[in-house]
């Protein structure tokens, strides 16, 4: 498998490190929404269609979008009405997001672009107020949360004619773990083996 990554190899940290760390072995299922018009709301199409497990045309290139748009609330409907700009000028489409939070995801839900073009993962699996990861798409996919030594990681698959499409955003542990860094990645990759192509964003 080929995997194309924003993160550069890095060197493994010390035993002792590693060992106070521990990995979550479970994933969780995240829902797919899509705004309806007639309702005007925004609902997870898993309960209402089956799962599509025929292959999907997609672009010959996709355009991705990575972005921390940081959790702290100043000027956030600035902010916010610049991202929404930028995301209708340039019109990716996959939209891969660092320190999402619910007040940041209201804006996103709220636009009539987003509404109209896009599906949107929801936060199932990342409890509390903190800052989450989140990914929106022009295309339908089969979503899970997983965790890579203590930091969310989202993946989103997809059927494509060539195969199996991955797509994964996480927000790396900061600071001086470069070792910690490197093995979370490393879990991402074994999710991700199965597809043919795989493509990871994301901050650290």
């Amino acid at each position: 498998m080929r995997m194309d990554s924003v993160f550069a190899s890095v060197k493994s940290a010390s035993k002792d490190v590693l060992q106070t760390v521990h990995d979550q072995n479970d994933s969780v299922r995240v829902s797919s929404n899509w705004f309806d018009t007639d309702t005007k709301s925004w609902h997870d199409i898993r309960k209402k269609d089956k799962e599509n497990s025929e292959a999907m045309p997609l672009p010959q290139k996709i355009a991705v979008l990575a972005f921390n748009i940081r959790k702290e609330k100043d000027n956030l409907a600035v902010r916010m009405q610049a991202l929404l700009d930028l995301i209708e000028d340039t019109s990716p489409d996959i939209i891969m997001l660092q320190e999402n939070t619910k007040a940041h995801h209201e804006y996103f839900l709220n636009s009539p672009f987003i509404q109209n073009s896009y599906y949107v993962s929801g936060f199932e699996g990342q409890s509390g107020p903190g800052f989450k990861v989140s990914i929106i798409c022009r295309f339908p996919l089969q979503f899970c949360l997983v965790h890579a030594f203590r930091r969310p990681c989202l993946l989103g698959r997809v059927l494509s004619e060539n195969g199996e499409i991955g797509f994964a955003s996480v927000h790396l542990t900061s600071g001086n773990n470069a070792g910690i860094r490197s093995r979370q990645i490393e879990r991402i990759q074994n999710e991700l083996s199965t597809c043919t192509e795989a493509i990871i964003a994301g901050d650290t």
